[in-house]
């Protein structure tokens, strides 16, 4: 037997150790991660949701190690694939690329372990064979990594193109009061000056109201965009202090269908101004544990997203639980859409959009479609609601929340989903 026969027979030897111990290495890595106090958004997770794509991966260094030296090039695309969609659904769930980082060195100190804890044959080169199957998983590792957090990169980069889009638009809001503004007060000197020329031409003063409703209009024009660039930049300093970590899960016990019905009924009439209506519908009364403020700041917000978007029906709110089947309780904000194929799409509306599909996959759950719907034009999405959508998403990383977005049919459909109890006081990552 040669030295490569040698190799390749402890190498498949780990293999198949790994393949036996598949389950106990996975709760190994689980225990890890729950034990670490900085990635405390796992603990309310499902199994699924938690293991997302590392089962996938050890099967991959399962197969490496089979097909060492030479593993397939099929093999190596669906690995860039799992490292994509790994960073899609942590992000979608409230990760921080630090998070992510540590989950993976967790992963990795479990899977170095167990390779080298598996018994060889007597008078087989441990060493060598280690060595050779520490290289394999380390190329594995390192490309998995590298991937993960690169995609991590272009959501965060789709969060930060998105600010910039609110910060050009508050400049434009900017520039067009000053030259509305500017415009009247052209007008308001001129028909003044035409007045004075009356006043002292003729013996009777004639009233001439223009003057009067011009001034009437230029108040107006400063109230309203005055009231409109107070809102941006509130919800810009908002934003701000969230990504800042100025702001921490505060805990306690509260009614949520209680909280929720109230929160309803003073959106109520903000909905009835855009000329939509707001229904809802959930448990009258039901108690969890978590921040009241902060959950009704983030329903408010996917509210807002979901009046921003072009559509012709009502905005329906919901919330539910199943303590039975699920530790954790849901929000959802839905709204009927109108076919736009022209209506721009913000950037981060685009990410959530496609992490959401990846997360339904890891969950067993059919695609709603979205990302293939926006892309395409089939349903329209607001071409201002970012900064809302940046600050529920903000909001849903305090409060170690998932926040999906989705579309059936011509329904578009924002979805908060958080724990109903909390193993640690505040996290924000």
């Amino acid at each position: 037997m040669t030295g490569c026969d040698v190799l390749k027979t402890g190498l498949n030897r780990i293999a198949a150790s790994l393949e036996a111990r598949r389950s106990a290495v996975l709760e190994l890595w689980r225990d890890a991660v729950t034990a670490d106090p900085t990635l405390d958004s796992t603990s309310e997770w499902s199994i699924r949701q938690f293991d997302d794509h590392f089962p996938d991966v050890l099967d991959a260094l399962i197969r490496s190690l089979r097909d060492w030296p030479d593993p397939s090039t099929a093999a190596g695309s669906d690995e860039q694939a799992l490292a994509v969609l790994h960073a899609r659904a942590r992000w979608l769930q409230g990760y921080s690329l630090r998070g992510v980082v540590r989950e993976w060195g967790h992963f990795n100190a479990v899977v170095v372990d167990q390779m080298q804890s598996c018994p060889l044959e007597d008078g087989a080169p441990q060493r060598e064979i280690h060595r050779a199957a520490s290289a394999v998983w380390a190329q594995l590792l390192n490309e998995q990594q590298t991937l993960s957090a690169l995609e991590y990169h272009n959501l965060e980069r789709a969060e930060a193109q998105t600010r910039a889009t609110e910060l050009t638009r508050v400049l434009e809001q900017i520039r067009g009061f000053t030259s509305g503004r500017g415009r009247l007060l052209e007008g308001i000197v001129a028909t003044m000056r035409n007045d004075l020329q009356l006043v002292m031409t003729s013996t009777a003063l004639s009233t001439d109201a223009m003057a009067w409703d011009q001034a009437y209009e230029l108040r107006k024009l400063s109230e309203d965009g005055l009231r409109g660039l107070e809102q941006a930049l509130k919800s810009m300093v908002t934003l701000a202090e969230l990504e800042a970590g100025q702001e921490v899960r505060e805990v306690t016990s509260f009614d949520a269908g209680s909280a929720l019905e109230l929160l309803c009924e003073g959106l109520r009439h903000v909905v009835a101004q855009e000329g939509a209506e707001l229904t809802w519908r959930g448990p009258e009364s039901f108690v969890v544990e978590g921040d009241p403020e902060r959950v009704r700041r983030l329903t408010r917000h996917l509210v807002l997203c979901a009046l921003q978007t072009p559509g012709d029906g009502g905005i329906a709110v919901r919330w539910s639980f199943d303590p039975a089947s699920s530790p954790r309780w849901q929000v959802e904000v839905e709204r009927a859409l109108v076919p736009a194929p022209e209506t721009s799409v913000p950037a981060v509306g685009l990410a959530l959009a496609v992490s959401t599909e990846a997360a339904q996959e890891i969950e067993g759950r059919a695609s709603a479609g979205r990302q293939h719907a926006l892309q395409n034009g089939e349903i329209a999405a607001a071409e201002d609601d970012g900064i809302d959508l940046l600050i529920a998403k903000q909001l849903c990383s305090i409060l170690s929340a998932s926040l999906e977005l989705e579309a059936q049919g011509e329904r578009v459909r924002y979805r908060a989903t958080l724990p109903l109890a909390y193993s640690t006081p505040a996290a924000h990552s």
